[in-house]
């Protein structure tokens, strides 16, 4: 198995949506800038994708959400079908989204947080580009987990492949 790591922040990716970037939303391909097709062409690679970040104010960290925004375009990730029904257009990858949080599961669950989780990425990006096989796992409480707590934790991660 080969593994392909991609650190956004190392590599100086730019989550700010420039004036290309919301031309690529009105159909105009030729506007993708280099850093953006290199990201897809990642993805198009991958056997399954997985996705490691902290949880910021209850969703991604800005980065993150700035790669969805700029990464996952329109004809690429999903299309308009002739009828106006949005299709996902990404092949069908298993993905893992293994976050952190400093909350605790009872915290999220009484303010709805992972239900919340589960509808903007799961489903309202994931699910959105035609991705099925979706799995978010949560360490909560990290700030003040245990070395065992989060060996724990790796363990149900099972192996990922």
């Amino acid at each position: 198995m080969q593994v392909e790591i991609a650190d956004l922040h190392a590599e100086g990716f730019s989550p700010v949506m420039s004036g290309a970037d919301l031309d690529l939303y009105h159909g105009d391909a030729s506007a993708l800038p280099a850093e953006i097709l290199r990201e897809q062409q990642r993805v198009d690679r991958a056997d399954m994708l997985v996705f490691v970040f902290p949880i910021y104010w209850w969703s991604v960290p800005g980065i993150l959400k700035g790669w969805f925004d700029r990464v996952l375009t329109l004809n690429w990730a999903y299309k308009v079908a002739a009828d106006g029904r949005i299709q996902g257009n990404l092949r069908d990858v298993p993905v893992r989204l293994i976050a952190t949080a400093g909350s605790d599961l009872a915290g999220f669950d009484k303010h709805g947080y992972t239900n919340a989780m589960q509808a903007q990425i799961v489903d309202g990006v994931f699910g959105f580009c035609g991705l099925k096989n979706v799995k978010l796992d949560i360490l909560y409480q990290a700030d003040t987990a245990t070395p065992q707590q989060v060996e724990d934790f790796l363990q149900t991660l099972g192996h990922i492949h």
